[in-house]
């Protein structure tokens, strides 16, 4: 059982629909205490919004279910109410980028020609082009003004956060490469160095106290539509650390050229959406300083579901072309999901099989996936268990055995004793006193546990239907949509941590419909919190 161990939480990308499922899976671990043992949370475009909102507004590891809803909820009410990226916004930048060829064609009917075209076309040009890049510019001022209720720059020393590590995920276009904004020590830039010709990876780290929280979060989740934010990194102190030469087989001066002074950042999930690279892939915590790296990681994957489409939409010229570069751009980003989805499926079959330990390496991953219900969740989870039965000893078993007949063997190989016996009866006597518990079918037996509570039967009636089909924007979510999403994370969430053993108190669920009622805002304030 892992319930002591050091717990980690990526929270995929996927607009607001990541947004209010991550928020769920939050909740649920504050439920559970589960909190107090989180290390570091990362995120990836939409689940960026909801790390960076918490990081801003609290210490994780310090929240109670008292204070940790209202802060659900006014995130959870702003993403009902107010959205971010609404119809209104789309449709404003739709006009922003014809408004240079409208005022060309409205010039040409009015003087009958373009008047000096030599000074003309390139102050539209200059024009359109500046009102382009404002866009990504807006975004960062609705991001302080809605969510980080702000409109100054709040930037990474503001956030609250002190032993929780929030890390943002985004991608480097350049290099490319995953970059990492991280909260830990008033603030940290962190990149891959990719030039190291053994191919380690190793990293490059600035200190970046006065970097904006939106800068981060926009291009955390700054899909087609929101252009790359550049970031000069030498405005930011880089942190001096040691080169490692690979014990003299690399010369320190050829180890990398100097760090471009400039980055241009887009949205994290062109290369992990599910933000599951900063500990299985980087190994990346703290930027490398001392802590309880998480041994157990929760993989809030709230990644969406691409379905047909009609292919009429590609016989129009030119739109054709459009709707091709989007649907291009989706199925690639698909195709970065669901070979790591796969692989943590099978690793997480493995380790159970075999019977392994989480470890700092090789943490165990607990997959909480917004395409599942609760109910199917679990039955997802019965089949490798049914289907692949554990080996005989588990490896702990077999060293201690291993160990003991070697002890023995070293007794009886030698000259006869008088003692011979006693010391024989000794050994194995504290052998047996240090012998690890067998493991048994524990979670097949924590799964029926959940399947015969009826009061988990009864919530999963709120975290009903196709989720994963909610669409991937920043606009408005409908209210009984997000108290779904919200439903789905937490439980499927709370699911995961019982059936592996990371806590053993399901008393401590406090979900309820009236509690969800008041999380998005339905009600004043919640009128029943009896524990289920």
């Amino acid at each position: 059982m892992e319930k002591d161990h050091p717990v980690g939480v990526a929270l995929s990308g996927g607009g607001h629909r990541a947004t209010l499922f991550g928020l769920g899976a939050l909740l649920a671990l504050v439920d559970l205490r589960i909190n107090r043992r989180t290390t570091q949370i990362a995120s990836v475009s939409g689940g960026s919004i909801a790390n960076a909102f918490v990081a801003l507004r609290c210490r994780f590891e310090e929240m109670t279910t008292e204070t940790f809803d209202p802060i659900v909820q006014e995130l959870a009410t702003t993403v009902v109410n107010r959205g971010l990226m609404t119809e209104r916004w789309i449709w404003g930048f739709v006009a922003i980028a014809a408004l240079a060829p409208v005022m060309a064609v409205a010039l040409v009917l009015w003087h009958g020609h373009l008047p000096k075209p030599w000074v003309t076309v390139p102050a539209l040009i200059v024009v359109w082009a500046a009102l382009i890049l404002l866009r990504g510019l807006l975004v960062e001022r609705l991001l302080d003004a809605r969510y980080f209720h702000s409109f100054r720059r709040v930037c990474l020393s503001d956030l609250q956060s002190k032993e929780v590590e929030h890390v943002i995920c985004c991608t480097e276009l350049t290099k490319p490469s995953p970059l990492y904004v991280s909260s830990w020590s008033q603030g940290r830039i962190y990149m891959r160095d990719l030039d190291i010709p053994t191919g380690h990876k190793l990293g490059i780290v600035w200190r970046a106290p006065n970097l904006p929280l939106a800068v981060a979060v926009r291009a955390s989740a700054g899909f087609p539509g929101i252009p790359p934010r550049r970031v000069p990194l030498d405005r930011f102190e880089r942190v001096a650390k040691k080169r490692l030469t690979f014990g003299g087989a690399v010369k320190p001066e050829s180890v990398r050229a100097s760090p471009s002074p400039t980055v241009f950042l887009s949205d994290g999930g062109v290369w992990n959406n599910l933000a599951t690279q900063v500990r299985l892939e980087d190994n990346f915590f703290r930027t490398g300083e001392p802590g309880e790296t998480p041994t157990v990681l929760f993989v809030v994957n709230a990644s969406g579901r691409l379905g047909p489409q009609r292919p009429g939409r590609f016989y129009v010229p030119g739109w054709a072309e459009f709707k091709a570069l989007v649907r291009i751009v989706n199925v690639q980003n698909l195709n970065t999901v669901s070979p790591r989805v796969e692989a943590l499926r099978s690793a997480s079959e493995r380790n159970w099989t075999e019977d392994r330990r989480a470890t700092g390496s090789e943490p165990l991953t607990i997959q909480v996936d917004i395409s599942s219900s609760p109910g199917d969740q679990l039955r997802n989870w019965t089949r490798p268990f049914v289907n692949r039965p554990k080996t005989l000893f588990s490896r702990l078993e077999w060293n201690w055995a291993r160990d003991l007949v070697d002890s023995l063997e070293e007794i009886l190989g030698g000259e006869e004793s008088e003692g011979e016996g006693e010391l024989i009866l000794k050994r194995v006597k504290d052998a047996l006193a240090r012998r690890p518990d067998p493991r048994t079918d524990e979670e097949l037996r924590r799964i029926e546990d959940l399947q015969g509570w009826q009061g988990f039967s009864d919530l999963c009636s709120l975290a009903g239907g196709k989720l994963e089909d909610v669409p991937t924007t920043l606009g408005r979510i409908p209210r009984e949509t997000a108290k779904a999403l919200i439903a789905r994370g937490y439980l499927n969430t709370l699911a995961g941590a019982y059936v592996f053993g990371v806590t053993d108190d399901l008393s401590l669920s406090l979900l309820s419909r009236e509690r969800l009622d008041w999380l998005t805002g339905r009600l004043r304030n919640v009128t029943d919190r009896s524990r289920r």
